[in-house]
């Protein structure tokens, strides 16, 4: 029992430095003696175990104006270990692998003609990533980011964007899971993998906040006091089904008036045809948020009023969350940021106009600074943070959110 949990100690440990490294480059081991309270022994001992595994990387000595010995930077070390990232989109299955630095070294896209095709795709091509020779051996776990709910407590996947809807879900993701079973597998919530990548790697600097995610849904990842609200399955908000209007229209999943149902770019032709006053003008059957964006720039008033009618509903549903948890900050992201700034300007007037004044006046809204992808390192980083173990008794885990 005493070697075990020494073994336990000593993995946090490991993981606690390897941690303090990757957010901090440079870093020197006195100075994360230092910060973990440990001694320069110990913390010597774990960086060269960290050395040999080839997870970080001693670059020789800082630039210091300090007399004496000058310390050594540790940076972690590039293309050594891999998370391969599946995602499940609509007609498509995306493959990526990337390092610990955030680097994609793989991309792959498989279209598919049915739902049906999700699973055998995801099987076969994931098997032929982790015998690849230039990650086999290296892979610390795998990924499956899903849109949609994952309800690991009643066992369901709930995808209105995929039109799933499994009852025995678990079912699902043993199944993937075998292709990978040398590994352990996170099945994880894309809204929630974005979200992640935005508090580790921008300077946010408040505790509560929210991150709201246009795609082909709306999804919600809330922060209160520094940390996620429950895990990345996307179980504990759906903001995408408030319902701004009870009389609107039907929303797959039953509901009618649904937040992505009455905004989300599926409606934004009917929207457009309302607020039309040139009866010639031509309306695309489909339009997104990028053909909006555009139009506004060519100055089309039609799109400039869409715009605004489109900020103020979302602003409706943004007021309760901002009466829930008072967030400091809400940053947008995903395809709303082709929207521009009028969208942006008019959400945070139209929250301030429609919200509690105490809290919303005190409400930051902006559009992240990340890029498209940054989700692919927002899943590597929260299966790291959250599963990973130095200890490997997470070896062949499966991970539900």
């Amino acid at each position: 029992m005493e070697l075990l949990n020494q073994q336990v100690m000593k993995a946090k440990n490991m993981k606690a430095v390897f941690s303090l490294i990757w957010d901090e480059a440079g870093i020197s081991r006195a100075e994360i003696a230092k910060r973990l309270s440990l001694s320069k022994t110990t913390i010597s001992s774990l960086v060269e175990e960290l050395i040999a595994q080839s997870f970080i990387e001693d670059t020789g000595k800082q630039v210091t104006k300090t007399v004496g010995r000058r310390p050594s930077s540790l940076f972690v070390k590039e293309r050594s270990h891999f998370v391969p990232v599946i995602t499940w989109s609509r007609n498509t299955i995306v493959f990526h692998v990337v390092d610990l630095n955030g680097d994609i070294v793989f991309s792959q896209i498989e279209h598919i003609q049915d739902k049906d095709q999700f699973i055998p795709e995801t099987i076969k091509n994931l098997r032929a990533i982790c015998i690849r020779k230039a990650f086999k051996d290296k892979i610390l776990g795998c990924c499956l980011v899903l849109p949609g709910m994952i309800d690991s407590f009643h066992n369901v996947l709930y995808s209105t964007t995929l039109g799933l809807y499994d009852t025995n879900a678990k079912v699902i993701y043993e199944k993937i899971h075998n292709a990978c079973k040398q590994y352990p597998l996170a099945i994880l919530q894309d809204t929630a993998c974005y979200a992640y990548a935005e508090k580790i790697y921008t300077d946010i600097q408040v505790q509560d906040y929210a991150f709201i995610n246009f795609n082909l849904g709306i999804g919600a990842t809330l922060f209160v006091q520094g940390k996620m609200l429950g895990k990345a399955n996307g179980a504990f908000t759906q903001f995408g089904h408030y319902s701004i209007d009870p009389d609107g229209a039907p929303c797959a999943c039953g509901n009618k008036g649904c937040l992505e149902n009455e905004i989300g770019e599926c409606n934004l032709s009917k929207r457009f045809k309302q607020f039309s006053e040139n009866t010639q003008e031509e309306i695309p059957e489909y339009l997104t948020y990028e053909d909006l964006g555009s139009a506004m720039e060519k100055r089309s008033e039609t799109a400039k009023k869409v715009i605004i009618s489109l900020a103020t509903d979302f602003a409706q549903a943004l007021r309760n969350v901002v009466c829930i948890i008072n967030p400091r900050l809400i940053v947008l992201g995903g395809k709303c940021q082709h929207l521009g700034d009028l969208f942006l300007s008019q959400v945070q007037t139209s929250l301030h106009e429609q919200g509690f004044s105490q809290m919303s006046d005190y409400t930051l809204i902006r559009y992240t600074n990340l890029d498209s992808s940054s989700y692919l390192k927002g899943a590597m980083r929260y299966f790291f943070d959250a599963y990973y173990d130095f200890s490997d008794t997470s070896n062949n885990a499966l991970f539900i959110g």
